[in-house]
């Protein structure tokens, strides 16, 4: 029914020649109805309304799936999931476990609140000032410490015999601090300015002597840091933040020892004092973790206080800070 543009040309007949007079026709093609020739076309003509009417269809069976299979559940696409999730209800039952989660998280808690139940005297730790010519200082409280390492310390001469080492290489960090402190304090009376890197090496020995001093008492359970070195996972932390401008008048104190030592003569005495209660808190500490395992937050909050006090203090006798230490605990 439909008709087919062809060229004349192409056929062996003879056609109306077109209009001379109209260049317009010689371009064009001529549409004729093909059923109207008395020729015998191509035979690819017999076959363009077939092709045009017939679509190429997909069945089922070519594909290989059949109706359960559009319809059915998504484990018949995706066995492997099913059985993993099957296999993960059998082994792992939430009604099951959370019972234990909740009663851990309950013991947890109660120590917690234990702790902060505690007077507020003793949670609110004060702590020196920030910024340039500032020390900080922090132990890290611990729920439970080891009973092996408190007995071991009860037995003062083999904790001292296991801390020889220790002792051996902060005597020597301390003699080389006091040498290259003595220099820092001449070149500051000279230029008005510490060398930062003779007093990098100071703070590490006051780090050193402050982690022996805290091991050695049981606040902190873990052994030190040999030579002072920082260590973020170690739970005591002692930075300082060096001034910007060093005191002349300051470094000719040290540089004299005697005024320095008078200058700090007041924290000296009151850091004596409370160095007398050392050796019985001490002791009172380590029978307490022996007999429970905890350190009790009061003893250890007193304990970390002194020797942050004295770490100031000395920190400022040192020179590696120039502020006056705070008549704080």
């Amino acid at each position: 029914d439909e008709s087919i543009t062809i060229d004349v040309d192409s056929l062996d007949i003879d056609a109306e020649p077109a209009d001379e007079s109209n260049p317009a026709d010689e371009d064009e093609s001529i549409t004729i109805d093909i059923d109207s020739l008395d020729i015998d076309g191509p035979d690819e003509f017999e076959h363009i309304a077939a092709d045009e009417d017939d679509e190429e269809k997909l069945t089922l069976d070519d594909a290989g799936l059949t109706m359960d299979d559009l319809t059915g559940n998504d484990e018949n696409y995706f066995p492997d999931l099913v059985d993993a999730e099957q296999e993960y209800d059998e082994h792992l039952n939430i009604d099951e476990v959370y019972p234990q989660l909740e009663a851990g998280l309950d013991d947890e808690l109660r120590e917690a609140e234990d702790i902060l139940s505690e007077e507020s005297d003793f949670v609110k730790k004060p702590v020196y000032s920030y910024g340039p010519g500032s020390v900080t200082f922090s132990i890290d409280y611990s729920l439970k410490y080891s009973r092996l390492r408190a007995l071991f310390r009860l037995l003062v001469p083999l904790f001292v015999i296991r801390m020889l080492p220790h002792f051996i290489v902060l005597t020597l960090y301390g003699v080389l601090s006091l040498i290259l402190g003595g220099i820092n304090n001449i070149v500051t009376l000279i230029s008005g300015r510490a060398e930062k890197d003779f007093m990098g090496i100071i703070e590490k020995t006051l780090r050193y002597f402050v982690s022996i001093q805290t091991s050695f008492f049981g606040i902190v359970d873990e052994y030190p840091v040999f030579t002072g070195r920082k260590d973020i996972n170690h739970s005591l932390q002692v930075d300082i933040d060096y001034p910007e401008k060093s005191s002349r008048i300051l470094a000719a104190f040290r540089v004299s020892l005697a005024g320095i030592l008078i200058a700090a003569l007041p924290h000296l005495i009151i850091c004596a004092l409370m160095n007398c209660l050392l050796p019985v808190m001490y002791l009172m500490g380590i029978l307490c973790i022996i007999v429970t395992g905890k350190l009790p937050y009061s003893l250890f909050d007193i304990i970390s206080r002194i020797f942050r006090y004295s770490a100031g203090l000395l920190a400022f006798i040192t020179g590696v800070v120039d502020k006056y230490p705070v008549f704080k605990f």
